[in-house]
């Protein structure tokens, strides 16, 4: 009586060609991996409005991070202002400092803060 259950068992795991199949958990399926999900990055911003002209997008922003410079300057009026960065800084981050040397000039008309401007 005990063979006969065993013969059936192995009966159920034969293949078509004879051969006994090992018992998994999901016969004849492959394994898939996960796909993998890109994180989404949010983009900075990249181009910014001269504050002197208002011309849209004209800024360019140079980031020299050997001599530790970065440079703002407007392609349409050829304002420029330049102060010292850390191997962190961005291009957004530069931006904001001129806007907001800019903000402190006009509060203060006999201070000129820490960069030059033309």
């Amino acid at each position: 009586a005990g063979e006969g259950g065993k013969a059936s068992c192995l009966h159920s795991l034969r293949r078509r060609d004879g051969r006994v199949a090992a018992k998994q958990g999901k016969m004849g399926k492959r394994k898939s991996s996960k796909k993998v999900v890109a994180k989404v990055r949010k983009d900075v911003m990249s181009k910014f409005d001269c504050p002197f002209c208002n011309h849209a997008g004209c800024i360019k922003i140079t980031l020299n991070k050997k001599a530790k410079f970065g440079q703002c300057k407007c392609t349409t009026c050829g304002v420029d202002w330049s102060t010292a960065i850390t191997p962190l800084s961005e291009p957004i981050d530069i931006f904001c400092e001129w806007i907001d040397e800019c903000e402190k000039a006009n509060k203060n008309p006999g201070a000129t803060g820490g960069g030059s401007s033309s």
